[in-house]
């Protein structure tokens, strides 16, 4: 499904797939499915939101050894940057960044519908049942990403949030027409941000991650920010906090689909707590201004910002960095916990076994892939409350001192205390107490207190 850009090293004649136009050298084209357009054509009709890093190519200006790849797909581009001469230049590299970044968002021309009149339309969607939307003897129908649709139809299926002022041509038509099309479409924020189930849907999956091998590619699909996700990695993501009876069209389930919704979607106390954890493969921070990122975006398919094995922080569905999340603002900051570090990190020390000691390669995308052996057929489980997140594996006390600095707070976490383990929560406990009586807390731990309890049985014994 990959695609390749480069500059054209000769003029065709057959000219662009889409509009038929001559390419000419040095203009930047595309070749996909043996065929070859024009840049910007072939983004004018494909959604192409569902290319990988892995799946853009870039021609090399020269092979390193012979008979060697001709090109190198972003992804293994971006781990060596310095180690590639690509055919194009940084700018039109930019320029194709943006545009994918744009079609991952559902923000480019092709996830705008056009208004269309025909007298044999054939919808997409449910191919011959009849349609409201008809005005002197043709149908008003709507032409979405190479197919048409009736106007309720293409509503229905949660794929399109926009006024009827933003479809295409909608000034082209008659009062008649554009009143249809105002009695139907007003952009719908609030509904916009709540998931939909999808009964039956074979679309790809929008999740990044997602390991569609494992589910089932002909089952329901849920719909949320127009985009569609397998189940499974829409509960992964952890987006929403509801129960599976909860969400859109789950009526309209068979027996099976409904359990299924309801194991995977159960809401939690635990949403508005954050996790702190360690990650197991790159990913994005969220902030748009993420330090990390140098200047540029952080999102797909720039470079990545979040790399394996570093700490992070996951709050309703989104990662980032500590110090992003701080910055962020999405709770406040709480200085109990930050006089309690030390505690904390010294309660997970005594709780390491084994320390990460794996020999893996880190740095490699693919080899941080989770093993089948390893991986659920749904999402990780919840933790139990008692259970502090700050995973005992995961977390040393060189990492949290590196993402904290000392003059600042971090991340906000009144309700973390519920997850950590019960020592933890007496010496909180213990805290909150003295603060609340204006006296200075007075922080012991726990192995200070052990060697104080030695020595005084020591001298006992002495004496």
């Amino acid at each position: 499904m990959g695609v390749r850009f480069q500059y054209a090293r000769e003029l065709r004649r057959d000219g662009c797939n889409e509009c038929n136009g001559n390419i000419h050298v040095g203009a930047l084209v595309s070749y996909y499915q043996k065929e070859w357009y024009h840049f910007d054509c072939f983004l004018k009709q494909r959604a192409v939101d569902e290319f990988r890093k892995s799946d853009i190519m870039i021609l090399l200006k020269r092979r390193f050894i012979n008979n060697g790849p001709r090109s190198v797909s972003l992804e293994e581009y971006d781990k060596h940057p310095d180690g590639f001469e690509l055919d194009i230049s940084l700018t039109e590299l930019t320029k194709i960044r943006e545009q994918f970044a744009l079609a991952k968002e559902h923000k480019t021309d092709s996830f705008i519908p056009w208004a269309s009149k025909t007298a044999n339309l054939i919808c997409y969607e449910c191919f011959c049942a009849p349609s409201t939307s008809v005005v002197g003897g043709e149908q008003l129908g709507l032409y979405f990403q190479g197919k048409n649709y009736h106007l309720e139809c293409l509503l229905k299926t949660g794929k399109v949030n926009v006024d009827a002022k933003e479809i295409c041509d909608y000034d082209s038509l008659s009062e008649d027409d554009q009143k249809l099309l105002d009695e139907l479409f007003n952009k719908d924020d609030d509904s916009f941000f709540l998931p939909c189930c999808v009964p039956f849907d074979n679309e790809y999956c929008s999740f990044l991650n997602c390991r569609g091998e494992k589910y089932d590619n002909n089952g329901p699909r849920i719909r949320y920010h127009t985009k569609t996700y397998h189940l499974e990695c829409f509960a992964e993501m952890g987006k929403v906090n509801m129960d599976g009876e909860e969400i859109e069209n789950y009526h309209k389930l068979s027996g099976s689909q409904k359990l299924r919704l309801r194991n995977l979607f159960k809401k939690s106390n635990d949403f508005d707590i954050p996790l702190i954890e360690k990650t197991i493969r790159n990913d994005y921070c969220t902030l748009p201004d993420c330090l990390a990122a140098n200047g540029q975006p952080s999102k797909f398919p720039w470079p990545y910002t979040i790399k394996p094995r570093e700490l992070q922080i996951k709050f309703h569905g989104d990662i980032y960095h500590p110090k992003c999340f701080k910055a962020s603002r999405k709770v406040y900051m709480d200085q109990l916990l930050e006089e309690n570090f030390e505690d904390i990190e010294m309660d997970i020390e005594e709780s390491e076994s084994s320390g990460d000691d794996d020999g893996s390669d880190s740095s490699d995308f693919e080899s941080d892939q989770m093993d089948d052996d390893n991986v659920n057929e749904g999402p990780p489980a919840k933790k139990p409350k008692m259970e502090h997140q700050m995973q005992d594996e995961n977390v040393s006390n060189e990492n949290i001192h590196n993402e904290f600095d000392n003059d600042q707070e971090p991340f906000d976490a009144t309700n973390v205390k519920e997850e950590m383990s019960e020592p933890i929560i007496l010496q909180m406990n213990t805290l909150n107490e003295l603060n609340n009586t204006q006296v200075g807390p007075q922080i012991v731990n726990d192995r200070e207190e052990r060697e104080g309890n030695q020595e005084s049985v020591d001298h006992a014994a002495e004496e």
